[in-house]
């Protein structure tokens, strides 16, 4: 089986020069689910953004699937396959609705209003915000859109989700429920995280990015047993009262 994605000496500049990601190679299967840590600047949000279609690869080989991500109409084509929640939700909500926010992606994707209708409700049960369907999306608590964001991006079905620093705004009921829902999903997920305790709930594999870099690649027990590493390289310890 082909990976779902593959970076080979990748390469993403931003426009006064610097290298954002510098030669990362980093291969996804289908189903993975990896943990993305690091500092703040250290390129995780633009390897997210990339396997998104947002920014181009300045060098190397970067692919979703069978789309080419350095080629601008296959780049169009990545959220077909790549569901991107934003750190910031309030950048991805768009609808008059909750509901209509969720049906939103489903509609576009080429379900009728009955099957779009259907699938957003059962995604908006799953998400505890059953009652505020009709509510505008930024009425809610910041929470609350954050729940609303993942449910509507879980509603196209993508093979791959990527999740931009997903506890933000989650008290730990929400975090709870967030792992739970994590789990469950059979899709590939990329989980960019300051919080290593929650991701390593959910996530077998783990990645660290700094300055652009990938400095590792592996498992959890590789780490916990080296915690000057991950001082170097602005990590949290791994172990955490989180339950």
């Amino acid at each position: 089986m082909s990976p779902l994605v593959c970076f080979k000496g990748l390469t993403r500049s931003s426009p006064n020069g610097r290298a954002v990601l510098f030669d990362v190679d980093f291969l996804v299967e289908p189903g993975e689910k990896i943990a993305l840590l690091g500092p703040n600047g250290a390129g995780k949000t633009t390897l997210l953004r990339m396997l998104a279609g947002l920014v181009a690869p300045s060098s190397g080989k970067a692919s979703l699937g069978p789309f080419d991500l350095n080629q601008k109409p296959d780049r169009k084509k990545a959220p077909t396959l790549a569901g991107l929640v934003f750190a910031h939700t309030d950048d991805q909500l768009l609808q008059a609705t909750v509901l209509e926010e969720v049906a939103l992606g489903p509609l576009n994707l080429g379900k009728t209003p009955t099957e779009a209708k259907a699938m957003s409700l059962n995604l908006l049960e799953l998400f505890h915000l059953s009652n505020q369907v009709d509510q505008s999306p930024f009425d809610l608590s910041s929470g609350e859109k954050k729940r609303l964001a993942l449910a509507s991006i879980l509603a196209m079905e993508p093979q791959i989700l990527l999740l931009d620093e997903p506890t933000h705004y989650l008290d730990q009921r929400g975090k709870r429920a967030l792992v739970e829902t994590l789990k469950k999903w059979s899709g590939a997920l990329i989980l960019a995280t300051h919080e290593p305790a929650f991701a390593r709930l959910i996530c077998p594999r783990v990645a660290i990015l700094d300055e652009g870099k990938m400095v590792f690649d592996g498992n959890w027990n590789d780490l916990a047993g080296n915690p000057s590493f991950l001082e170097i390289h602005g990590v949290e310890p791994i172990e955490s009262v989180f339950t």
